[in-house]
């Protein structure tokens, strides 16, 4: 989306352009929009159909709808917006349903070592597709910067080919697990207890709503500095996000982990 005609008319302080073949630039405001579910929700979903199909059907999800994006944003800005809301949505289960996943295959001793080891795939995802994507922007493959999202997109649907033969809900299931380490698992992991969900307690609970105000907070800030620093970078410092896209990804973890 170009900025109003009444915007561009203003004078803009910026540092000076390195590139001398550029004087004059358009700028380019990315709108990004996401909504996450209630987490008591993604849990319960993770327990009743199991936690394998909750977090590859919602990845999938997500990268199907990320294929429609380009076509989304043809079409109207309208659908576009509800396509982003549809993503957050279908995102949203990911996290919950990796921890009850977590559950029945990590021993307790292993918790407190497994869980963020893996919860480092999200920044490693960050820093390996944020060059990869200023290049796919740049080129002429798949018109520019819809290639970024069918690119990313096909690869989400191609991960989760291999996701449904190689994941399994716990060791019970597995059908290649060594005797010896199935056994050992089954004795050193905790059976999940059936109990019903204290939803007037959890509706009632002031440091839930502590914590969802503060996830709130946290993720607001994150997400403006993941869709802003690129366009500052790029319109008021005058970089080459082909040449700085790697440091971009490292300044915003920077200032998040800071914020955190």
């Amino acid at each position: 989306m170009t900025i109003p005609q009444s915007v561009t008319k203003e004078s803009i302080q910026a540092c000076p352009s390195i590139d001398n073949n550029n004087n004059s630039s358009s700028l380019q405001v990315p709108i990004e929009d996401k909504l996450d579910w209630s987490p008591k929700i993604q849990g319960n979903l993770s327990e009743r159909f199991g936690a394998k199909w909750i977090f590859g059907g919602s990845t999938l999800g997500a990268g199907i709808l990320t294929l429609l994006i380009p076509l989304a944003a043809r079409t109207h800005a309208g659908l576009l917006i509800a396509v982003r809301i549809l993503i957050g949505a279908f995102e949203a289960p990911a996290l919950p349903s990796a921890s009850a996943l977590w559950g029945r295959w990590i021993p307790p001793f292993e918790r407190s070592v497994v869980p963020p080891l893996a919860s480092i795939g999200k920044e490693f995802g960050i820093v390996m597709i944020t060059p990869l994507v200023s290049l796919l922007c740049a080129s002429t493959f798949l018109d520019g910067w819809p290639s970024a999202f069918y690119v990313t997109g096909l690869f989400t649907c191609v991960w989760f080919v291999g996701w449904c033969f190689f994941a399994y809900n716990s060791p019970s299931e597995h059908p290649r697990i060594g005797s010896e380490e199935k056994a050992f698992l089954l004795e050193c992991v905790p059976k999940p207890k059936k109990i019903r969900t204290p939803w007037f307690h959890i509706a009632t609970c002031v440091p839930l709503y502590g914590i969802a105000i503060n996830h709130i907070c946290l993720n607001f800030v994150y997400y403006i500095l993941l869709t802003s620093l690129p366009t500052y970078f790029s319109t008021i410092l005058q970089f080459n996000l082909r040449r700085v896209s790697l440091s971009i990804c490292f300044t915003m973890e920077l200032l998040y982990r800071n914020y955190y």
